[in-house]
């Protein structure tokens, strides 16, 4: 009995390489991960053609294989219910959840098969494409860790605004409704640097960088449109206080986001870091605005581009474990059509909500607006289903490690443990036991 669930993983994925439709997808996949980084032009520079080829093969070939992962799940257990091969376990008994564990990891290990062939042939492709041009790529070919301000904590904050505005004095639901404004609109909110004035923010690194790769700045202003190409700044980073630093001038605004590399060797081994910026536009120069929390970034080479690959691939993975357990336990649920169906209308609620996290005022500018009773109705229910499912898939969808490849970020460790943790363990263990209860369930009215 032990060995049941072994044998039932390797079952599977046999008969999953003998498919002519999982043979057909697997030409599909390698079509799509050779035939995009032949295709693609990018932005005209080397270092944009490595990030289009990075994110677009990438995000092309998973998003196939997360659909593919989704609808071989639901038809695995289904086809078996419909076939009446389940059956078979009344006579050489196997427990319904070593039956779905050992289609649970044959379909993983089918999907490692096809993430490790895609990952392999985009990591040769955007190596062949930094040989063509060293020196243009070179800051790509190093993950960097991605260091923020030290600023008050967000919740801190709100509190601070909260009273100052006199949200003590309100109705509760009132209290509720500014502290819910106050937490979507803070992280987002600029400061602004009028002329002559100075900022001044800490940066700690925990671990010294690398002496023989440059600190990255990265910045994101916004400023007056009619002035934006002549506004002036003077910057410097000092490392422990009264150290060395590095000093530089920003004199061209003409895009909101860009990167200033530093000599890293210049701080030594130092892991504080103080940024000073002084707005030294002439008089028809407007405000410097930046958001700190959102605009403003230190960034510390860490690990080669090739490990990152591996990290945002352990993340897709468990992204497919959590996807798969779906799948299945919507086979066990249902018939092939009704979980098919189900699963469809899962993936476009779930993209749906993304659409709506993305612009959080969307609901509530249509809820404030004046509507009868019916469509007030529907507008309650939509804006709370919606709000619903992005609370129950943000573990799920909050990684975002493909965005972090081509930022030529570091994909940090205590995000693959969690996507691990929740995607790839606990909420599949919920799956695979409500898919469990289902076929007992079968088997007793049988």
């Amino acid at each position: 009995m032990n060995r049941a669930v072994p044998a039932i993983a390797r079952l599977t994925l046999r008969e999953a390489l003998r498919s002519r439709i999982v043979i057909s997808f697997g030409l599909l996949l390698a079509a799509v991960v050779f035939g995009l980084p032949a295709l693609l032009k990018g932005d005209g520079t080397p270092a944009g053609l490595v990030r289009m080829t990075l994110g677009y093969t990438l995000g092309t070939a998973f998003g196939l294989l997360l659909l593919a992962t989704l609808w071989t799940g639901c038809a695995l257990i289904s086809g078996d219910i419909t076939t009446r091969t389940l059956e078979l376990t009344r006579v050489k008994p196997v427990s319904t959840w070593r039956l779905w564990l050992g289609k649970w990891l044959g379909l993983l290990l089918l999907d490692l098969l096809f993430l490790a062939g895609i990952y392999a042939a985009t990591g040769l492709a955007v190596c062949h494409q930094m040989r063509q041009a060293p020196a243009a790529t070179s800051h790509l070919r190093t993950a960097r860790q991605k260091i923020k301000p030290d600023l008050p904590p967000l919740e801190r904050q709100i509190s601070e605004v909260f009273k100052q505005v006199g949200g003590d004095t309100l109705e509760a639901a009132e209290q509720r409704e500014l502290r819910r404004r106050l937490r979507r609109e803070l992280p987002f909110q600029p400061a602004a640097l009028e002329r002559g004035q100075q900022w001044s923010w800490h940066f700690s690194t925990g671990t010294p960088p690398d002496p023989r790769q440059p600190l990255w700045l990265r910045f994101q202003f916004d400023t007056d449109a009619y002035t934006r190409a002549i506004v002036k700044a003077e910057c410097r980073l000092t490392g422990t206080p009264g150290g060395t630093h590095v000093a530089f001038d920003l004199d061209d605004f003409s895009t909101r986001r860009f990167e200033v590399p530093l000599d890293a060797a210049t701080f030594g081994g130092d892991t504080r870091f103080t940024l000073s910026m002084r707005h030294t536009g002439d008089e028809s120069t407007g405000p410097l605005m930046l958001q700190p929390r959102q605009g403003l970034d230190l960034l510390v080479p860490r690990v080669p581009l090739a490990r990152n690959m591996l990290r945002a691939a352990v993340v897709q993975f468990s992204l497919l474990a959590l996807v798969a357990a779906l799948g299945l336990s919507l086979g066990a649920l249902f018939s092939l059509p009704v979980a098919a169906f189900c699963a469809t209308g899962i993936v476009l609620a779930t993209l749906i909500s993304l659409f709506v996290a993305g612009d959080p005022d969307a609901f509530a500018d249509f809820e404030e607006g004046e509507h009868g009773p019916v469509q007030q109705l529907v507008t309650t229910v939509a804006a709370g289903t919606t709000r619903t499912i992005m609370r129950l898939t943000a573990p799920a969808v909050e990684p975002a490690p493909l965005q972090q490849l081509v930022a030529a970020e570091l994909i940090p460790l205590r995000e693959l443990r969690r996507s691990l943790l929740v995607n790839a363990l606990l909420l599949p263990a919920g799956c695979g036991l409500l898919a469990a209860a289902a076929l007992r369930r079968r088997e007793l009215a049988a």
